[in-house]
């Protein structure tokens, strides 16, 4: 007769360290589809959904980037067209 079988350990990974959580990126209201940037100079510059970068444009209101509803009320609150 054999001695009875214990069961194996169970391994499980390391926890491993995940980082910080990704920063929040805003949800385009339907009414206001201008995206409002800050560039790394500082420069405030909206995009309209035409403009050629619009769509890889992402916000992040913990930077104060922003949407706006229309061109006037992005320029009003200081924000230029992007050159592109």
């Amino acid at each position: 007769m054999s001695a009875p079988m214990t069961p194996a350990p169970v391994l499980t990974p390391p926890m491993r360290d995940v980082g910080p959580p990704p920063p929040a990126v805003a949800v385009m209201p339907r009414k206001q589809p201008l995206k409002g940037k800050i560039s790394k100079r500082g420069e405030r510059v909206y995009h309209l959904p035409e403009s050629r970068y619009y769509a890889l444009s992402r916000i992040d209101p913990d930077k104060g980037e922003r949407y706006f509803a229309t061109v006037g009320e992005a320029e009003a609150a200081g924000w230029r067209a992007a050159r592109l």
